[in-house]
């Protein structure tokens, strides 16, 4: 497998995060969270990559972050509906088999309705979940009125007959109204 397609699945794969925490300290409500964000900042740290084949493993350390950063998430209320605009650039770096390599790929906003997951908020979590994937789930690091700051941790397995690709990592995304 190229490090390209390493590199876009474990970026991609931070929407199917999986790590909760209710830490009480964080005070933000739905309200807070309705209209739309821009988003600032998105990085992935001590990340991993296994991908198995044919009984064949190859493991690559990465790390991940976006430029050149237009793109949008807007929170809507009724009904409560998560939608992407825009673009950004992910520029990832990998290491496996003793060679590091530096990638970079635009990634595009879906933008299809039909894609568009529904949002929870609960304590300082917020769920995504749609009927065509895995649920997601942020945490809210931190909220000042302004800038949202959220984190997942990433631990996902795909598996398709006698292949299958394990992702882990932190994610952390910085938003802004």
């Amino acid at each position: 497998m190229k490090l390209k397609h390493f590199l876009i699945i474990a970026f991609l794969a931070t929407f199917t995060a999986c790590d909760t925490d209710d830490n009480l300290n964080i005070s933000i409500t739905e309200a807070d969270l309705i209209g739309t964000w821009n988003l600032k900042e998105q990085r992935i740290e001590d990340g991993s990559v296994s991908y198995v084949s044919s009984g064949k493993n190859i493991t690559a350390l990465y790390s991940a972050y976006a430029k050149e950063i237009n793109m949008t998430l807007t929170f809507a209320d009724n009904p409560k509906k998560a939608s992407t605009e825009g673009k950004y650039t992910i520029v990832a770096t990998a290491t496996y088999n003793g060679r590091t390599e530096t990638e970079e790929e635009e990634v595009y906003a879906i933008n299809d309705p039909n894609e568009n997951p529904n949002w929870e908020l609960d304590g300082n979590n917020i769920t995504f979940s749609n009927d065509k994937n895995i649920p997601a789930n942020l945490v809210v690091d931190s909220y000042d009125g302004k800038t949202l700051r959220l984190k997942a941790i990433v631990n996902q397995t795909e598996k398709d007959g006698l292949e299958s690709i394990t992702i882990k990592g932190t994610m952390y995304m910085v938003l802004e109204k």
